[in-house]
């Protein structure tokens, strides 16, 4: 979406709140999640055009066995498709900036609640807090539009072998008030070593998020006890990081049963017996005439 002209823009001022809404809606929705937490440009695709055999085909894998149409292989380590491209991202945020005050203001709503943003377990409490330097190069109070309007977020690289993401993790998305889905991005090294420094491979997590699935039901389950609501949509997704033993769907499964799912079936039996007790306390009090 690029800046408007000034004609266009006096154009769409004249339609009513709900139909500007929709447009907006409609030019801010694309193929692919934006890293919020680091911006950057991902992987240079003009520079990409042959793709090369490499492992990161055989790595990316779904849980479901499903394959993604728009992956076109790899160049080195980093996956490459069709999807949307970070810059475009960028290009969205400046353009609704770069119009009436009217479009700003509702141009904003459509971009945190269309689009889907990755970002790291510790963004959402930096958000809350108000840390003025929690997103890059977005001002405090569109920091606080995000908190109240994103829906759909994946956490990068939540760390996978302790309960203790899972269980912070009903308090940790409570901070979003819409938020529908989140998707939990195992396995996933968002830095690269690189001749130059460190690089944020950004790719794979739009490859890796295209492959995503509902975690199990047993998962579901567990986290429905700990305070999740039972309609709330968690997914999963496997993205590549070799210096970790469990980056693939059957070890992930293997340390879950073993190490995750007993702690989490502990304490939402915990919560529950203390609910059932406050209850049967609530129930015990004698009105006073």
């Amino acid at each position: 979406m690029a800046s408007l002209p000034q004609t266009q823009t006096s154009i769409l001022d004249r339609l009513s709140d709900d139909i500007l809404q929709h447009i907006l809606d409609l030019a801010m929705a694309r193929d692919s999640p934006y890293y919020i937490d680091y911006p950057g440009a991902g992987a240079d695709r003009n520079t990409d055009k042959k793709a090369e055999t490499s492992t990161c085909k055989d790595i990316l894998k779904s849980s479901t066995g499903a394959t993604d149409p728009h992956f076109t292989g790899c160049k080195g380590d980093t996956p490459l498709h069709h999807r949307t491209p970070q810059p475009v991202h960028r290009c969205d945020w400046i353009a609704i900036n770069s119009t009436s005050r009217r479009i700003r203001a509702f141009g904003k709503i459509s971009f945190f609640s269309i689009k889907t943003f990755a970002m790291h377990v510790e963004l959402p409490a930096r958000l809350q807090r108000r840390d003025p330097k929690a997103i890059i190069g977005m001002m405090p109070h569109d920091q606080a539009l995000a908190l109240s309007y994103i829906r759909d977020i994946i956490i990068v690289n939540p760390r996978q072998s302790t309960p203790t993401t899972f269980l912070a993790l009903p308090r940790i998305l409570a901070a979003f008030p819409c938020l529908q889905r989140c998707t939990l991005l195992f396995g996933h090294n968002c830095c690269r070593e690189h001749q130059w420094g460190v690089v944020h491979n950004v790719e794979w997590i739009t490859a890796a998020f295209a492959l995503g699935g509902p975690v199990p039901l047993q998962m579901q389950e567990h986290m429905a006890g700990l305070g999740m609501p039972k309609d709330f949509r968690l997914d999963e997704a496997m993205g590549h990081r070799p210096c970790l033993q469990n980056s693939s769907w059957q070890d992930h499964r293997i340390l879950m049963e073993r190490h995750v799912y007993p702690i989490l079936k502990i304490k939402s039996e915990l919560l529950r017996a203390k609910e059932e007790k406050d209850l049967l306390a609530l129930s015990q009090v004698v009105p006073q005439i």
